[in-house]
């Protein structure tokens, strides 16, 4: 159930925008001490909203997790490193609050799809972020992206100047990080997802396995980049039960 809506994630936000946008819902099951999803939507950093995770919402809610849906500014009115320090600033603020409507903050998971996916992946490989709000990746239980770019992400790589085009791995790129950050992550795409969305999230993989790290890749087939998240509240909805099967290995 929803236990509160629009609460600002910055104590003092830089201007009217951020109060606007960056705010969480809090979603509950009936019991407490509950694991916990940090949920980011998707819209390629220029559109989309929390309503996206409705299906998600639904189904953990009915296996006992809590979800924290947040939005974030968005493209053109914000850019690039805005996006990412929204992102993390919400995992911040549930950290330090989430205990205050039941939930356990040593249980956390990041989520969210496409550009929401993204967001999930680099907050929690990308470690400054969250510690310019007193926090450190190591306090997040594990990043569960979903059809998310695993390069820069092409919005801010025009936010940088760079063709839409260029494939680009740099410091604002999950897979910047691939190789060094030991975050356990699930990586979910469709077989039919967006073009090279596959072999991006495959690589990642390819990259943490070799290096030791706990990854799992799911390709889903006949899922697209928009049937992936549609079907989550279904109880035979191989998405949900690869997120469920991961996440409960480390409760």
């Amino acid at each position: 159930m929803l236990v509160a809506e629009n609460l600002p994630y910055y104590q003092t936000p830089s201007d009217d925008y951020a109060a606007e946008k960056c705010t969480v819902f809090v979603h509950r099951p009936e019991a407490d001490n509950y694991p916990v999803f940090v949920y980011f939507h998707g819209g390629g950093l220029e559109g989309g909203g929390r309503g996206e995770g409705d299906p998600f919402i639904e189904r953990m809610l009915a296996e006992g997790f809590g979800v924290v849906t947040a939005e974030y500014r968005l493209s053109p009115k914000a850019k690039y490193p805005q996006y990412n320090d929204d992102a993390a600033a919400a995992v911040a603020w549930t950290l330090e609050h989430i205990a205050e409507y039941g939930g356990d903050p040593t249980k956390l998971f990041v989520t969210g799809h496409s550009a929401g996916g993204y967001l999930a992946a680099i907050v929690c490989l990308d470690d400054h972020r969250l510690a310019k709000f007193g926090h450190h990746i190591d306090e997040i239980t594990a990043s569960l992206p979903v059809s998310g770019q695993m390069l820069t992400h092409f919005t801010i790589r025009k936010d940088k100047g760079l063709p839409f085009e260029q494939a680009t791995i740099d410091e604002a790129a999950p897979l910047f990080y691939a190789h060094d950050v030991k975050m356990p992550m699930f990586l979910l795409v469709g077989g039919d997802d967006m073009a090279a969305r596959v072999e991006e999230n495959a690589l990642m993989a390819a990259i943490r396995k070799a290096n030791g790290h706990d990854v799992e890749l799911l390709v889903v087939p006949g899922r697209d980049h928009g049937t992936i998240k549609e079907h989550y509240a279904s109880k035979d909805d191989p998405a949900a039960a690869g997120i469920l099967a991961f996440v409960r290995r480390y409760l």
